[in-house]
């Protein structure tokens, strides 16, 4: 009978006990707010696979884009110097879907460059837009097939300063970048600056947007309603502050709206991109008007610029997010870069993935001791993210190319206190099966004693 007890005891306990034993120890939810969670290199379960490019020449990232015939293509700028000093010239390569290189080439030749995002068009074709800077700095866009040889290349200059730093294409073919564009003036020099070109690189519009202050333009995406939403900053909107500035033009560079965001005294919108239901979410960086620290600011509007919500990362150090990207499942995965502490100079690369509403779902710290910064991130069709930056920490190069593919899922973020409180459930429903099973068989037991007792009377 004893030894019936203690079993039926440590049925009825074990269930209460589980919670104890496996998740008191664990803090997820306060492990993630860790500032810098870098994952080192050597934990291979982190990466599907990784690539560093580090020869003779040091190439900076600047955009990934994923291929329609799979594999990836990728631009930036490259130095041609063995230790990572000297001319940039504008630089692109085409990886296949393990990051190998299949081709890369130069381009811009004679100019200082850089290209500062790539796109694939409808046909398979090729655009990156950038700049050069040799005396002054003007616009670069250049067009390629699909084996990266050069089919058209325009430097444009419409005042004395431009750049160019995002570009997309239209369903008629056309092309439209989006940059700045600076003036010899005392007052507002700085102007939003909007090209339009056709397929074959011709110049058909260009038209500045602004007001008192300065104001740039740093990412573009086509909307829903056959229309463009640009995101940057601007300082026309306010007396003293520099706000993350979003407006939307139709086709022809008509402005239909903008909007600025952040209630701080800076802050700036680097990506942008469309949800399905026509949605923008722009991403970007605000300072802290409390501790003063830069975090990285996401903003998520409806099709007109009406904010529905917001989210700012506080990870106790500078961060900023460089490129956000949209998901299958609805959500976003952000990438950017986080200083390995206050007042450091040095940063890593941070990945987070937020769902439809910006709850976060997880981040991941990547880097080293030296300065890593991510630049660039795609959902692939296999659902994982492949991200390009840069890195110090690894190869022998100050510019040495970082690009990564990660599952897509990392351990979620989970609510300790509801995981206990349904296994406290299961545990009391199973108690209870115990409970009405050992009844039952006591029950059964007792009347089969009545019953032999009453026989042998």
């Amino acid at each position: 009978m004893p030894k019936i007890t203690g079993l039926l005891l440590g049925l009825l306990l074990t269930p209460f006990s589980i919670p104890l034993i496996l998740f008191q120890p664990l803090n997820y939810e306060s492990a993630v707010a860790q500032p810098r969670l870098t994952s080192n290199l050597e934990r291979e379960n982190d990466f599907r696979w990784v690539q560093f490019f580090d020869n003779i020449t040091a190439r900076h990232p600047r955009s990934i884009s994923e291929c329609q015939t799979g594999g990836f293509v990728i631009t930036g700028f490259v130095v041609e110097s063995e230790i990572g000093l000297g001319d940039e010239h504008a630089w692109m390569a085409r990886i296949n879907a393990v990051g190998e290189i299949i081709w890369e080439h130069d381009y811009a030749s004679g100019h200082r460059g850089w290209g500062q995002v790539v796109i694939e068009c409808e046909n398979g074709d090729f655009v990156v837009a950038g700049g050069v800077d040799d005396e002054f700095s003007n616009v670069l866009i250049f067009r390629t097939d699909r084996w990266g040889n050069l089919l058209w290349q325009r430097i444009l200059a419409f005042t004395e300063h431009q750049e160019g730093y995002a570009v997309t294409e239209l369903p008629s073919g056309l092309l439209v970048v989006c940059g700045w564009a600076w003036h010899y003036r005392p007052t507002n020099p700085i102007d939003g600056l909007v090209i339009c070109l056709n397929a074959s690189g011709q110049l058909i519009w260009h038209r500045e947007y602004g007001g008192l202050g300065d104001d740039y333009l740093y990412s573009i995406a086509r909307d829903s309603s056959q229309g463009l939403t640009f995101v940057g900053s601007s300082e026309s909107f306010s007396d003293s502050s520099i706000r993350m500035w979003a407006m939307n033009t139709d086709f022809d560079g008509t402005l239909k709206w903008e909007r600025t965001f952040g209630y701080s005294m800076y802050s700036r919108g680097n990506s942008i991109i469309t949800t399905s239901e026509g949605e923008l979410t722009m991403a970007g960086v605000m300072q802290d008007m409390g501790a003063g620290r830069l975090g990285s600011y996401i903003v998520h509007t409806a099709p007109d610029g009406s904010e529905l919500w917001e989210q700012q990362l506080d990870l106790g150090t500078d961060n900023v997010a460089h490129c956000i990207t949209s998901c299958r499942d609805g959500g976003y995965a952000m990438i950017g870069a986080v200083s390995h502490s206050e007042n450091n100079p040095w940063h890593d690369i941070i990945v987070v993935r937020f769902d439809r509403d910006g709850n976060i779902l997880w981040r991941k710290v990547y880097g080293g001791e030296g300065n890593d910064i991510g630049v660039s991130i795609v959902e692939c069709r296999e659902g994982d993210l492949v991200f390009a930056g840069s890195t110090s920490s690894y190869g022998y190069l100050s510019g040495t190319t970082w690009l990564t593919q990660i599952p897509d899922a990392p351990p979620p973020l989970v609510d300790l206190r509801r995981v206990d409180l349904l296994i406290t459930l299961f545990g009391l429903t199973l108690a209870l099966i115990v409970l009405a099973v050992t009844g039952g068989i006591y029950l059964v037991s007792r009347r089969e004693i009545k019953h032999r007792i009453r026989d042998c009377a």
